[in-house]
């Protein structure tokens, strides 16, 4: 556990009692032993690991009966589809990357899951519902998201937030990174489409309501406000981009080298004297 093996370092660095050397007045070396007060916060460091433990426990078993209910929920309601004979554009989309097309009477489709078996669900009335262009942008939108490993990266999320389930700043972290994603497959779908394009794939936003996040799963029905405000204000730029991408890599560098600093200085030794007594 992260939490264990710095206590156990802890504990075994901290010293039970401190000797102190004082020189009299007379040349007489006076010897203290003092109890080290740090021994008595690292035992409650102990007491902290055990609610740390229940919480992490908690917080896995919750997840995973939310992930189990819902792929549960999956299976019984879908029917498999090829999607090359039902729609031959798709054909040119899906050439590059293996994936599996079902139908779905589950109201947040459509939406992609599985790390290792990708798949997409798409509403059964998909056909009926949406023009074709719309329907074009919602594969595209679900296929980036398989292709770019998102649902990896969601996964590598979840570890964070069981690891760290008591940081509040963790969860909103977590909420604004599933946000962004979805933000980043609109732009992606968006990146040089025309006014009416952007009209046609609103309107395929606004064909169901504000859905729940689900496990593991990139929902095309959720963050709608802010997808909207998006649409409203997209515009293409090759070059700020660029200039995004430069600003984002020489403040990482920054801050991994300024933190890199800030360790080694921390950890300089005081050159302090003291002794374990057993």
């Amino acid at each position: 556990f992260p939490i264990s093996g710095i206590i156990a370092n802890i504990h075994q660095a901290v010293p039970v009692a401190i000797i102190e050397k004082t020189t009299l007045s007379d040349g007489k070396l006076l010897i203290q032993v003092i109890d080290n007060p740090t021994i008595h916060s690292v035992i409650s460091l102990y007491k902290l690991e055990i609610i740390w433990l229940i919480g992490f426990l908690a917080w896995v078993l919750f997840r995973f009966v939310s992930w189990y209910s819902f792929y549960k929920n999956i299976n019984q309601n879908r029917n498999k589809i090829s999607i090359e004979q039902l729609m031959p554009e798709a054909k040119e989309l899906t050439k590059d990357i293996k994936v599996k097309f079902y139908t779905t009477t589950i109201t947040s489709a459509p939406f992609a899951t599985g790390i290792f078996k990708q798949c997409i669900y798409l509403p059964c009335d998909f056909f009926q519902s949406y023009s074709k262009p719309q329907q074009l942008s919602i594969l595209k939108h679900e296929l980036i998201h398989i292709k770019r490993g998102d649902l990896c990266y969601q996964l590598l999320a979840e570890a964070f937030r069981a690891v760290y389930w008591f940081n509040p700043i963790i969860h909103y972290a977590w909420s604004q990174f599933i946000k962004d994603q979805e933000l980043a497959c609109d732009y992606a779908v968006l990146s040089k489409s025309t006014e009416q394009e952007r009209h046609d794939y609103g309107q395929a936003l606004l064909k169901r309501l504000n859905t729940e996040v689900q496990p593991f799963a990139n929902l095309f029905f959720s963050f709608q406000k802010q997808r909207f405000n998006m649409l409203e204000k997209h515009t293409y730029s090759q070059t700020k981009n660029n200039i995004g991408v430069v600003i984002c890599t020489v403040i990482g560098i920054y801050i991994l080298t300024n933190a890199s600093l800030t360790f080694a200085i921390e950890n300089q030794s005081d050159n302090k004297v003291s002794f374990k007594f057993k």
